[in-house]
């Protein structure tokens, strides 16, 4: 992916984030906006070599709020150009996409697997 292009997925994905946040009720938003969201153009190689797959859309590492001592170290990754590939180049899809698959990873923060996370849509 060109720099250019790669500029404008992080900018909107960026504008994504932050407006799914700021819609989020405000006690999980209060817990949300600690969590780094990283946004990378590609799955970095040292997640690929630890098992990972390279198409992946987003990840949430770290311990739930259930586990003690645990959501300080949380962190949520989005992988831009895997999440633009899934909408098939469709901007409007991009950020839906964004947006679903950020609020995937907040429900990892939450104590949610991923069955909870189908039943609840956000599969």
């Amino acid at each position: 992916m060109k720099a250019e292009a790669g500029a404008r997925l992080m900018a909107t994905a960026g504008q994504v984030v932050e407006s799914t946040m700021q819609e989020l009720p405000e006690e999980i938003r209060e817990i949300a906006v600690e969590i780094p969201v990283l946004l990378f153009e590609k799955v970095p190689r040292r997640l690929i070599e630890e098992g990972l797959e390279p198409d992946l859309l987003g990840l949430f590492e770290g311990g739930d709020l259930g586990e003690e001592d645990q959501a300080g170290q949380a962190r949520i990754y989005l992988f831009l150009e895997n999440l633009f590939d899934f909408a098939d180049g469709d901007q409007k899809t991009f950020c839906d996409e964004v947006r679903g698959t950020l609020l995937h990873e907040l429900g990892h923060l939450l104590g949610f697997d991923e069955e909870d996370l189908v039943v609840r849509g956000l599969d």
